[in-house]
């Protein structure tokens, strides 16, 4: 709620008169209240950009298959990633769906009981071996989430040590390879995040990305 005249409402509901009230907190209100309107604004005119994406991208792919002449166009799926562009060239837009990776459960268990016959090893030479322990409890903490996920970051450093186990053929070198190759078969992808770019030409016919998120800017 807007505070106005010279009684404010708290969050509790209790009325204070404004001569009482911190000046920082009505800086706080002015700005607070400020920014929500700006930010109801942006929320509507996305949904507004998000509209007529969707309408492009079904009808523009239509259009193109039409022209394709392709038989029951209407069966098939909309595509993930479109371009098109003005009939002047002045404005460019670019529709990219991105592919988020996921790791199947089932063989996120079987790599970790692969690394645990890696480490087996390290602890027949070094029993109780507090480094090894070590070694064992910081792998695992690196490529296990606490929702018992791989973390994709992880497992491409581990990844990249393939090549020198192989070439150094450390003991237990061959669990070390079985278990990053496991990853491959773990790994799954599926649709991610929606984005658009919108390029359009400024007076002097430089192309111009339209900032749509601050990552734009």
């Amino acid at each position: 709620m807007k505070q106005k005249g010279k009684v404010w409402t708290d969050g509790s509901g209790k009325q204070l008169d404004t001569w009482a009230i911190n000046p920082v907190l009505k800086v706080e209100e002015k700005h607070a209240q400020r920014i929500a309107g700006c930010a109801l604004k942006a929320e509507k005119a996305l949904k507004e950009l998000n509209d007529a994406v969707d309408d492009a991208q079904q009808e523009v792919y239509e259009a193109k298959l039409k022209d394709a002449q392709v038989k029951d166009y209407k069966r098939l799926p909309t595509p993930e990633s479109l371009t098109f562009s003005a009939f002047d060239k002045t404005i460019g837009v670019d529709i990219r769906t991105t592919r988020r990776l996921i790791f199947d459960k089932t063989y996120v268990s079987i790599v970790k009981a692969k690394f645990e016959e890696f480490f087996a090893v390290f602890d027949k030479d070094e029993k109780e071996s507090k480094k090894f322990s070590f070694l064992r409890d910081m792998v695992n903490s690196l490529l296990f989430k606490g929702s018992g996920d791989l973390d994709q970051t992880s497992v491409n450093e581990i990844r990249a040590h393939k090549a020198t186990a192989e070439r150094n053929k450390i003991p237990g070198w061959e669990l070390f390879v079985e278990a990053v190759d496991l990853f491959d078969k773990a790994i799954r992808t599926e649709p991610g995040n929606r984005l658009y770019y919108v390029d359009v030409a400024e007076e002097n016919g430089k192309m111009r990305r339209v900032a749509l998120k601050y990552t734009d800017i």
